[in-house]
């Protein structure tokens, strides 16, 4: 349950509207973060369908293409469920170097998309910056993750 509350927390203040130029491209990716993370260390506490009403929410709060966050996410905890063995019980550089991969991929597929979407290629430079963001983030972001797990012992 505390998986599922913190990984809604993450998706609403991924969308809270602030007065910063080009927020969106200056904050990191929570909600990627969090379902890594999750399907990586407690994938029962966050199932299929939790990471796809999380992903519906923040989809309609964003009115980004329609079900891209949702397919990314759901894409996201199968290829962290079904490579996890590779990961446990692996030193954190080997997890975040997963996790840095994982991001990489899913911002240039939501890149190509958003250039085909526009008929134009976008400018790549939001997009490298929040990735890169999000990857710098996940170190400070695992620890509170871990402590929150000790709250509810699986």
């Amino acid at each position: 349950m505390i998986a599922q509350l913190v990984t809604l927390a993450l998706a609403i203040v991924t969308v809270i509207p602030l007065d910063l130029p080009d927020y969106a491209a200056v904050t990191p990716d929570f909600l990627l973060i969090a379902v890594y993370h999750w399907s990586l260390y407690r994938p029962n506490d966050l199932p299929y369908s939790v990471v796809f009403a999380i992903a519906l929410l923040e989809d309609l709060l964003t009115a980004g293409p329609p079900g891209l966050i949702e397919l990314t996410l759901l894409l996201v905890r199968w290829t962290v469920l079904n490579t996890r063995r590779l990961f446990i019980g692996r030193s954190f550089p080997f997890v975040w170097g997963g996790f840095a991969v994982t991001t990489m991929i899913v911002a240039l597929a939501d890149w190509l998309l958003a250039s085909i979407l526009a008929g134009a290629m976008q400018d790549p430079r939001s997009v490298a910056f929040r990735t890169v963001l999000t990857v710098a983030v996940y170190p400070i972001m695992t620890p509170l993750f871990a402590r929150l797990q000790k709250l509810n012992p699986a």
